[in-house]
């Protein structure tokens, strides 16, 4: 999960260069080197090129989790279970409903989406 994390913000770091957006990039590496320091005691993986993607472990229906950056969890493509949840903004749900409106009649605040 950590690793997972630092990528996500090394990620996001490029994106905002390639944007020339420096006050972005200079934030998002503030993020990282803090995250860096958070688990500096623990064995946590650098993420590098030269390192093999983690194997994503299978879902139930036998496909392989993906991480998906819009939710922030781990999916299954081939029946879109969210592993870990059991509802999301994207408006998945493990019962079938609609997941954003659950999570909303649970008080949950979520942005509207301006893209």
């Amino acid at each position: 999960m950590k690793t997972q994390i630092l990528v996500l913000v090394q990620d996001m770091m490029l994106e905002a260069e390639r944007n020339n957006d420096s006050v972005r990039a200079n934030i998002l590496l503030d993020v990282h080197q803090a995250i860096l320091k958070k688990f500096e005691n623990e064995s946590v993986p650098v993420p590098s090129e030269e390192q093999e993607e983690p194997t994503m472990p299978k879902c139930s229906c036998g496909g392989n989790f993906e991480f998906n950056r819009y939710c922030g969890a781990d999916v299954c493509p081939a029946c879109d279970n969210h592993k870990g949840f059991a509802r999301c903004f994207c408006g998945w749900a493990e019962s079938g409903g609609d997941g954003r409106a659950e999570l909303e009649e649970m008080g949950e605040t979520i942005e509207p989406e301006d893209y």
